[in-house]
């Protein structure tokens, strides 16, 4: 649509038989998308074809080869170019409140201290792209109304009410007892970044797959005492986690005792008691 021709196909298409044409675009997929200007026409954006970065940013995220990588339907509709144009609500915290913010806090359940760990190091890993953080920003500005940098549990219900006026007062307190993970009695800025970083993660089973591949030095399918600790380590500048610290967060996913995490452990940490929102 933006540039009149698909970006995988075959020049031939026009001789070659529907199972030749299919074999030639079958392996240029498998090449990938090369997210670049370049001229002529192909698995690239074409130079005689004018259009705005924020653009070229979409089209090469949903192109990427790795799933994981790759941006979601939820994702896509909340890019920044989808929403060029849009008349935006005159409410600030109608306008801010976009839906994957909402449904990061929704659907957000704290599940022990190795869940929190793993959060925390992608948040600060920058696992969340700069358009993403800026809508958690947004909305948490607008919500906070008296500007203290902390968000109470009146200023989270007035906020949600905005989005979902029919919310219950259960179901706030559900959603304000899952962020405020220090037990403050407010949500802070991290706090609800942390929501969003779950969301990201949890969208998608070969990103949490990633993520374990990533901790799983050894690569062997299993995480051990001292992956977590490096990996944990490795994150903040001269911190050091005491080994029983680190037993006690195996233990909390480790489901059959052997003294590792395997794959399945470490995908419960993040679906068990997690809320569908569908």
């Amino acid at each position: 649509m933006v540039f009149g021709f698909p970006p995988f196909f075959d020049e031939n298409e026009q001789t070659n038989s529907r199972e030749q044409s299919d074999q030639v675009i079958y392996s240029k997929i498998k090449k990938g998308f090369n997210p670049k200007i370049m001229n002529g026409y192909g698995s690239w954006f074409p130079a005689s074809h004018v259009v705005s970065a924020s653009c070229r940013d979409l089209i090469s995220r949903l192109l990427r080869t790795s799933v994981a990588d790759r941006i979601t339907a939820e994702e896509a509709l909340e890019h920044p170019w989808m929403k060029e144009g849009t008349v935006l609500p005159a409410d600030p915290l109608q306008r801010s409140a976009a839906p994957t913010v909402i449904k990061s806090m929704l659907t957000f359940r704290r599940n022990g201290g190795l869940q929190a760990e793993i959060l925390g190091l992608l948040k600060e890993c920058n696992y969340l792209n700069p358009s993403q953080i800026d809508e958690v920003t947004e909305f948490f500005k607008a919500a906070d109304t008296d500007a203290n940098g902390l968000i109470s549990r009146e200023e989270l219900h007035k906020a949600l009410q905005k989005v979902d006026p029919h919310i219950s007062d259960s179901d706030v307190d559900s959603i304000f007892r899952s962020m405020d993970a220090n037990n403050d009695g407010f949500v802070d800025y991290d706090e609800m970044l942390t929501s969003r970083v779950n969301r990201k993660l949890q969208s998608k089973e070969e990103r949490l797959r990633k993520v374990f591949q990533a901790i799983d030095l050894d690569d062997n399918g299993k995480i051990s005492q001292e992956e977590l600790k490096a990996t944990l380590e490795s994150a903040t500048a001269n911190v050091n986690i005491s080994d029983t610290r680190i037993k006690e967060l195996i233990e909390e996913a480790d489901k059959n005792h052997d003294g590792e995490i395997d794959f399945e452990e470490f995908l419960a940490l993040f679906r068990e008691n997690a809320i569908s929102d569908t």
